[in-house]
């Protein structure tokens, strides 16, 4: 079996770059590697790869400077670019192959491509179905006044067709998967392989303080809801106590940042360097809170619950089917800075339940490494051999 993998973006680091390293390694796993295409990728990948080719592609955030960044952030282009300059420079070298997994939001042409070579598709799917997120971020824009779209219709157009095109879409959830039938997708066409988590260097160690430390990880954005959780903590009040949003800040974070600057005491991390210092933030906390209004998974959740802490976790969070509400952490609604807040005060008056809670955090967590996520991939690449 000859597997492609292709990622406009760099494999490995932090972010999506860690992800897509496992993502790659299940194919290596299968000793089926054939070629390796991304922006760039460690020696290790490539050297296990029959072909690996690095393509340039203009930063998405570069493009965002400017009178003219402004105009393709409004329209929401800046991404489509990006990705779309790296699409058609990856459809040229493509050669013949079993299976073509890629990125649903970055390779249609690339996809396409292969298709007429005789591949099978695979389309990762990140997030939950296209026109699910684009609702529920466009109604969280309308709430900020952001003035501008979360998406441009030729970008959710293109995600729609490579959707189509794909043998099979690779989603992360059941709230994924959900989504995906409400949107009328096949359902002999979804596959379900949710992210792991390291648990050696994700794991509970010795907490230096007695501070109340409520943590927040992963990109600071309104789509992955820390505006609800400062909303939240404003109601609190609590005493020896603080909230740590640790991440990079994207540009539509200001809206909300705006409201809560100078009412309530948080602290910005701003981007953590690497995973360990990822996993000493997670064992400073208390209780980690993700109270996002769309996130396909949320490998946050699965890293904190390793680390044992319990999680507040939002329902349109993928990685909720890893928490029994009350038992390893809370399900809260979305855009309920109410529920949040009752989930926090509880683990912050009850330090035994606490410490309860992050035990069987912990002990869910256990099984859920890289290996059987890439075990899963695997079963879809013999799956689609098989046809």
């Amino acid at each position: 079996m000859r597997v492609t993998f292709c990622y406009a973006g760099k494999i490995g680091g932090l972010g999506q770059g860690y992800i897509t390293y496992h993502t790659a390694k299940a194919a290596i796993q299968a000793n089926s590697l054939y070629q390796l295409i991304a922006c760039d990728f460690p020696c290790d990948l490539a050297r296990q790869a029959k072909e690996a080719v690095r393509i340039k592609r203009p930063d998405e955030f570069l493009l965002m400077r400017g009178t003219v960044s402004r105009l393709l952030r409004k329209f929401g282009l800046t991404y489509f670019l990006s990705n779309g300059i790296f699409d058609l420079k990856a459809k040229k070298i493509i050669k013949e192959c079993d299976v073509f997994h890629a990125f649903a939001s970055q390779s249609l042409n690339s996809m396409i491509r292969a298709k007429e070579l005789g591949a099978k598709i695979i389309a990762d799917n990140p997030n939950s179905h296209p026109l699910t997120l684009h609702k529920l971020m466009t109604e969280e824009y309308k709430v900020w006044g952001v003035p501008y779209s979360p998406d441009n219709p030729i970008t959710i157009k293109r995600r729609l067709k490579a959707l189509e095109i794909a043998d099979r879409a690779v989603i992360l959830s059941n709230f994924a998967y959900k989504s995906f039938l409400e949107n009328g997708f096949e359902r002999d066409r979804l596959r379900i392989a949710p992210y792991g988590v390291d648990t050696e260097l994700f794991k509970p160690r010795e907490k230096k303080d007695n501070v109340f430390r409520a943590l927040f990880v992963g990109q600071i954005s309104l789509r992955k809801g820390f505006q609800y959780l400062l909303e939240a903590w404003s109601i609190l009040q609590l005493k020896n106590a603080e909230l740590i949003l640790a991440g990079s800040m994207a540009k539509d974070a200001e809206y909300a940042l705006s409201k809560y600057k100078g009412r309530i005491n948080f602290k910005l991390t701003g981007p953590l360097p690497d995973m360990k210092s990822i996993a000493a933030c997670y064992n400073q906390a208390s209780v980690a809170v993700f109270p996002s209004i769309e996130d396909g998974f949320g490998m946050v959740v699965s890293e904190a619950m390793a680390s044992g802490l319990p999680v507040v976790v939002s329902e349109n969070t993928g990685a909720k089917d890893l928490v029994e509400n009350g038992v390893e952490g809370f399900i809260v609604p979305i855009r309920s800075p109410e529920a949040i807040r009752d989930a926090i005060l509880r683990l912050y008056e009850n330090e035994n339940k606490r410490k309860q809670m992050g035990q069987k955090a912990r002990l869910k967590s256990e099984n859920r490494t890289w290996e059987s996520y890439q075990n899963k991939l695997m079963a879809v690449y013999k799956e689609l051999e098989g046809k």
